[in-house]
């Protein structure tokens, strides 16, 4: 009786370890297409800035020719706020990112002590066994 309750105890811990074991590989997969979002969004904001700074120099040269635009400061007083939301919205989901990327460790960490507890668990029943 005693060994059948042993081999159900190894059983149940080796079940437990596929198990954070599984949810460790969610885990990187999640984490690594948040990365990979990130890095998009960073390349997006990189491409707004150059094409917000090539409009102002645009604009700046048309204003110094003198093509009589009175309204090219108003154009790059839009491009300007319109640079500063999508900053500021990039900045915003970059953080919830970083947050859930924080999350996501903290969640693996404690996966892998799970894990690290169910193999100690193992190897103690497995002495015992053989010392039976």
């Amino acid at each position: 009786k005693q060994w059948y309750q042993r081999r159900v105890a190894i059983t149940a811990g080796t079940v437990s370890q596929d198990r954070a074991i599984k949810k460790i590989t969610q885990l990187k997969d999640t984490t690594s297409s948040i990365v990979d979002e990130r890095r998009e969004l960073v390349t997006s904001l990189q491409e707004k800035d150059e094409r917000i700074v090539n409009l102002r120099e645009q604009l700046q040269n048309i204003s110094a020719m003198g093509a009589g635009f009175s309204d090219t400061e108003s154009i790059i007083s839009e491009a300007s706020e319109y640079n500063d939301v999508v900053t500021e919205t990039l900045r915003r989901r970059n953080t919830k990112l970083k947050d859930k990327i924080r999350r996501l460790e903290e969640i693996l960490a404690k996966c892998k002590t799970t894990i690290q507890h169910g193999i100690d668990a193992t190897n103690s029943l497995t002495r015992e066994k053989v010392y039976i």
